[in-house]
């Protein structure tokens, strides 16, 4: 069962950083073009843990990179949707 708490130590190893800045960069990428991104495209191209991969996108909304736009909708966690924080 996935554990943001277990899982976030993950994000602070070597290979959990490099899956963080290939993350924020699909991440990034599919924001300038769409303005939102959706878990699986973020992950899209991307080996490793899953779980660490979820937490990496918990730790950006944690850090106010992103905001989940499906937060209280039902959906399957790859299809979640994200944006940009608005400040």
């Amino acid at each position: 069962m996935y554990s943001y708490k277990e899982q976030r130590k993950e994000i602070f190893t070597e290979s959990g950083v490099s899956m963080l800045l290939k993350m924020r960069d699909n991440i990034n990428k599919k924001l300038d073009v769409a303005g939102a991104v959706c878990a699986g495209k973020a992950m899209e191209n991307i080996s490793g843990d899953t779980w660490v991969m979820l937490a990496i996108l918990d730790y950006l909304i944690e850090i106010n990179e992103l905001v989940e736009v499906t937060q209280e909708m039902e959906c399957r966690g790859q299809d979640k949707i994200f944006t940009r924080k608005c400040l």
